[in-house]
This record gives C-alpha cells, structure tokens and sequence, in this order.
C-alpha cells in the first residue's frame, strides 16, 4: 500500500480471495479418539484448509456430508446457494466420493445439478480417482480421492492450478531435476521428498492413505512414466512441519 501510494496510484484493480467450500464425504469416518481399521480418523477435514491457505485461498469450516446422493446433492446446492455476495465460492472441493465404488456418489449428483465433467480420473499414483466439473452457473468442482495422501497429491496438481487462475497469479513454476528412483511403467509417479543439496531425496513410504511422507516434504516429486526429466512441485510453507 505504500508504494502504490508512493507512486500516486488513487485506485487500483483487485482481486478478491480465492473461496473454497470443502464436503467431506464418508460414513466410516470418525472425528475424535483413536481410528480403527473400520473407522478412520478424517484427516482431510482437519488438513484441507490450512493446505488450501498456502496456496492462496480462503477455506471456509469443511462440511461433513453423508453417503447418499440426496445429502451431496443437496450439500452441493447449499454450498452455492448464499445470499450475500462477500460469501459466494468460486471452488467447491468434495473428497471420499469420486471413484466408483457403492458408496462414491459425486458424478451422479453432479450429473443430477447439470455440470460438465471435465476430468473424469488421471493417470498419476497416488491420486487417481480425481475429477473436475463444471456447474451450470460456470463454479468448478473438485472431486479428492477419500485417502490423505492421494487427497493432498490431487489439490497440488489439480486444484493448485485452478486456485492460480481464479487469484489472477500465473501457476507456480515447476523446477526440473534429475531422479534415480523408481518409476511406474504406465501412469504418473507422485512421491514426496526433501531437496537436499539440490537434490530431490524420498522421505519415506508415500501410501496414498498415510500423511507422514508428505508431513515431511518440501516438494512433490512429479515423475512421468519412463522419463528422465521429473518436475517438483513445492509444497506450501508450513503445510504440516
């Protein structure tokens, strides 16, 4: 502000932040206490807007929302339907129901409103069952694969980007690197890592259901199938370390 007013600019073209409203899907999750192998413990809940923050954006409380088309549904046309002008969202993220399993319901409700489906899955591990649509009114949806990490995996290379775009910012560069690791053979490799000495270095077991690996990176390692050149992705300051 004081150097715009150093330059005498009276008035200057903004952009209001990025609002997200996050649905939190999944009958089997648990809030408090310790998980069981039957109930888990939500951690996207408690992650989503602090990581969301990071990359510029406002995340208002998430929503818990049932396993049942008519509760998404429903959620969905909440989520969109405020009065005030200063509460609209401009991104909706909902995670646990984009696959195709019984309990996965977000392509028949997105279906139900009208919207284009833009992304319907993407060949990356973790991370595949994540999609995009767009809301006859032109908001975009966000479907996040239900575990941590996949989650996590999906909003730095799908949301990250739309969030750019929406604040008016070009989308952050990549940095390319040399990589020695493992690769898959058909599909993109996303592996948590620390830069060491310039060099990208694992930082543990990266199991689509667990958020210690990625706790403790700085970047996400994106590795293309037989390819030489990987690009990292850095991961916002203070995500979790």
């Amino acid at each position: 502000m004081g150097l715009l007013a150093a330059a005498g600019l009276d008035r200057v073209g903004v952009r209001p932040v990025p609002r997200v409203a996050v649905l939190v899907t999944g009958d089997e999750l648990v809030d408090e206490g310790l998980p069981t192998a039957s109930r888990p413990r939500d951690a996207l809940g408690p992650a989503l807007p602090g990581l969301l923050a990071g990359l510029g954006a406002d995340a208002a409380h998430p929503t818990r929302v049932g396993d049942t088309v008519e509760e998404l549904t429903r959620a969905l046309r909440l989520a969109l339907d405020v009065r005030e002008p200063t509460a609209q969202v401009d991104l909706v993220l909902v995670t646990g129901a984009s696959s195709l399993g019984p309990a996965d319901h977000l392509h028949k409700a997105l279906a139900d409103l009208g919207a284009e489906l833009l992304v319907d899955g993407v060949a990356c591990r973790p991370g595949h069952p994540q999609l995009l649509a767009r809301l006859p009114g032109g908001t975009p949806v966000c479907g996040l694969p239900g575990h941590p990490f996949a989650a996590v995996a999906a909003v730095m290379t799908l949301v990250a980007p739309i969030l750019a775009v929406l604040d008016g910012r070009r989308p952050d560069p990549v940095t390319r690197c040399r990589w020695d690791g493992p690769r898959r053979e058909h599909d993109v490799m996303l592996v948590p890592v620390r830069l060491i000495g310039g060099t990208p270095q694992p930082v543990g077991p990266s199991h689509s259901a667990s958020l210690v690996a990625v706790a403790a990176a700085t970047h996400l390692l994106v590795v293309p199938p037989g390819s030489d050149d990987p690009q990292m992705l850095r991961l916002p300051t203070g995500l979790v370390h």
